[in-house]
């Protein structure tokens, strides 16, 4: 076995346990922060990687009370929860439908939140940062009385230099988001590497995933995370064990959705709510200002992939380069695109929405779909 490959499972495996990380993939004693790295020692070893939550006992726990009461407010008392538990809970603040969702929950309740953070586009990404501040700025000038501290920053040109020059960045690095990399946008716990567990840092991204299999209805979280996720105890809204039952409520109303709207129509459909926001109606999701600037996720992510390329940042399009390079060296089948790396994601657990009882991949589906 390659001698990196071993010694960064090693040191994953030591991190994973030692910050009691959320989510993580394990292939016998080895468990890993990183999506690549999992992929790649699957691939090694011939092996099969699981993606792991170790809240699963405490979900399975939160579910054993099978009602759903869906004129209940879950995301409220979940909230208070939080301000209970730890010394700080701030908010990463894009601006998009759930952070609004997840703000006006706290100021309209009069809950305060101690920090909000935007990371806002590159200087050449002028696009992505009028988006974002067009929803934010208004937002915090209407409730800015509950925001104890109003953290607006992009980052600087050289940070994201010095990020890449590890040739094995994308798999020494903690990474669960979706590969190629965007070049400029990276997570908050490499910006702010020290952050204490008793500070909560809230992300909201847990729209449901609904698979209809075998004349069950289930929701599911797949392994692709998104930006943040090197925080390792970072809290995801609706996926957190203490909120869980706020995403099986928002998974009932989209299946109602589907049902009505005639979109169920064969005996398997992974329903993949991503970019319908004209969707999140359904779902309770709030409409945040300046909706009418928001760019289509694709769009701000070609954005980013190709700016620096334009503004000839030669020195950092090697680095980036390299390091992709070195991904595809290890992991060869990715030479002919990402499409079926993407595609074949890892299932951490399915929760039936009508019984409420929790499977794992292995347990549901051992052989696939």
């Amino acid at each position: 076995m390659n001698h990196y490959l071993l010694e960064l499972s090693k040191r994953q495996t030591e991190e994973v346990e030692k910050s009691k990380r959320k989510f993580y993939w394990q292939c016998g004693d080895y468990k890993f922060n990183n999506y690549n790295l999992a992929r790649w020692y699957e691939q090694e070893t011939q092996g099969w990687v699981d993606f792991c939550d170790n809240q699963i006992d405490q979900i399975k726990l939160a579910l054993s009370n099978t009602k759903i009461d869906l004129d209940k407010n879950y995301n409220l008392d979940f909230i208070k929860l939080l301000k209970e538990k730890f010394e700080t809970v701030n908010l990463l603040f894009s601006g998009g439908y759930e952070s609004a969702t997840i703000f006006y929950e706290f100021v309209e309740n009069k809950i305060t939140i101690d920090e909000t953070l935007t990371i806002i586009g590159q200087e050449n990404e002028p696009e992505i940062t009028g988006e974002m501040l067009s929803s934010v700025n208004p937002m915090l000038e209407s409730h800015g009385e509950f925001v104890k501290k109003k953290t607006i920053m992009r980052h600087s040109q050289q940070w994201l230099l010095d990020f890449f020059k590890d040739e094995y960045a994308l798999f020494a690095k903690p990474f669960g988001d979706t590969m190629p990399p965007v070049h400029t946008y990276l997570g908050v716990g490499f910006v702010r590497p020290n952050i204490s567990e008793k500070h909560c840092w809230i992300k909201g991204m847990d729209k449901p995933q609904l698979v209809y299999y075998k004349n069950r209805w289930y929701v599911t979280v797949l392994d692709i995370l998104g930006a943040h996720y090197e925080l390792a105890h970072l809290t995801y809204f609706w996926l957190d064990a203490d909120n869980i039952k706020s995403l099986v409520k928002d998974a009932l109303l989209y299946r109602k959705h589907l049902i009505a709207s005639g979109e169920v129509t064969k005996d398997f459909h992974f329903f993949k709510f991503y970019s319908q926001d004209h969707l999140n109606y359904v779902i309770n999701r709030r409409t945040p200002p300046g909706v009418d600037k928001k760019l289509p996720k694709l769009e701000k992510r070609k954005i980013r992939m190709t700016r620096q390329l334009e503004a000839e940042n030669f020195q950092f399009v090697y680095h980036y380069t390299r390091c992709m390079n070195k991904v595809i060296e290890n992991i060869p089948s990715l030479a002919n695109g990402f499409d079926d790396y993407q595609g074949s994601a890892k299932f951490a657990w399915f929760i039936d929405i009508d019984s409420l009882d929790v499977y794992t991949q292995r347990e549901l589906i051992p052989n696939g779909f």
